[in-house]
């Protein structure tokens, strides 16, 4: 079963509950929401251009920026971002206490690797490793001169956060830090000194592999 097959007009939106949306792919379960149940069958098209432009692992994290950029217009990509907001909510049971060992950090956060643009992810953790929030940013966005280093420090002063782990993405080549990531990682030290945070683990993924600063020893003692 596809939307393609379903008939152009039904009686009521309560009839697509008839349909077993687990069938459908997901560019059509995104065209589904982006056409708020009117011409959905129109609105695949656009949401093949989304998925393509923001691979499916990533469109969970994706902000609305990148959304609108990719090219929904405002009122789609909030409700792209209501629909995944709600999904992590409701699964924020299974994902919390999960930051115990490497693999899992790996787990979490190889989304990354399918991602078109490079962006950084941070996990805003208690003392317990229990996921609070986490943000994603595009590193062209943090180039912006209206970008301001509060966006970042923000959840920790309302959550309030006592570890973080920081995670990041290369398009092309390995996975070891260039001097971007190196100033990007010296900077989160610095502010994790200033807030008296650990720093858990900075992770860099390409589509090769990741690499870990802690496990190359690149975290002091301090912040470990």
């Amino acid at each position: 079963m596809s939307i393609c097959q379903i008939p152009a007009q039904l009686p009521d939106a309560a009839s697509w509950l008839k349909f077993d949306l687990a069938k459908f792919s997901n560019s059509e379960l995104l065209a589904f929401i982006i056409s708020q149940g009117q011409d959905i069958k129109a609105c695949i098209p656009l949401a093949k251009i989304i998925l393509k432009r923001i691979p499916a692992p990533c469109l969970v994290r994706a902000s609305f920026e990148e959304l609108v950029t990719a090219g929904l217009n405002s009122q789609q990509a909030n409700l792209v971002l209501a629909s995944t907001g709600m999904t992590r909510r409701f699964c924020r049971q299974r994902v919390q206490n999960i930051y115990y060992s490497q693999e899992v950090i790996y787990q979490e956060f190889k989304y990354l690797r399918s991602c078109t643009q490079e962006r950084l992810a941070i996990g805003y953790l208690d003392r317990r490793c229990h996921e609070l929030r986490r943000k994603n940013f595009l590193f062209e966005q943090l180039k912006q001169p209206y970008f301001h280093p509060q966006q970042i420090f923000e959840p920790i002063l309302q959550l309030p956060a006592q570890q973080l782990i920081t995670a990041s993405n290369h398009l092309v080549g390995g996975a070891e830090p260039n001097e971007l990531d190196l100033l990007l990682f010296n900077k989160m030290i610095i502010m994790c000194q200033a807030f008296g945070l650990q720093l858990l683990d900075n992770v860099i993924f390409s589509r090769r592999g990741f690499y870990s600063f802690r496990q190359a020893g690149l975290l002091k003692p301090s912040a470990s």
